[in-house]
């Protein structure tokens, strides 16, 4: 499992003064790739170039628990990644102090950019997937 905390800015909120739906998925995906990205050098750009693949999402589910606000401390919990084939899911989930914020659950495809087609995950790619939130 794979934690961070972060406290909440404006760049958060929406219009209602709470943070914004999309940003619950934002506060669970970037952590995970930034993560990867310094264990194993590999980002977004890197993957399209080397690899002539994307990440796309197919899959979004988000459960609210309780609104974060204007200067909450929220911890994101990343799960260890559940790998097939040609996709992966992250679970996460989002809590202020001891309170579950929201709980999400993500699937993303594997894409050859050359062809739009999914494709599989790389070997090496798999394997460090397997080891992410160790």
């Amino acid at each position: 499992m794979h934690k961070k905390s972060l406290q909440i800015t404006d760049q958060h909120i929406d219009d209602l003064l709470h943070v914004n739906y999309l940003n619950y998925v934002r506060m669970i995906a970037e952590p995970a790739f930034d993560e990867y990205r310094a264990r194993h050098g590999i980002d977004l750009p890197t993957l399209r170039d080397r690899y002539d693949l994307m990440l796309v999402i197919s899959e979004l589910k988000v459960r609210y628990f309780l609104p974060l606000k204007l200067g909450d401390v929220a911890t994101m919990q990343i799960l260890q990644p559940v790998i097939d084939g040609k996709s992966f899911q992250i679970s996460g989930s989002i809590t202020r102090g001891e309170r579950l914020a929201a709980e999400i659950d993500m699937a993303m495809i594997c894409v050859r950019c050359s062809t739009g087609r999914t494709a599989e995950i790389p070997e090496d790619i798999r394997e460090n997937l397997l080891g992410f939130a160790a």
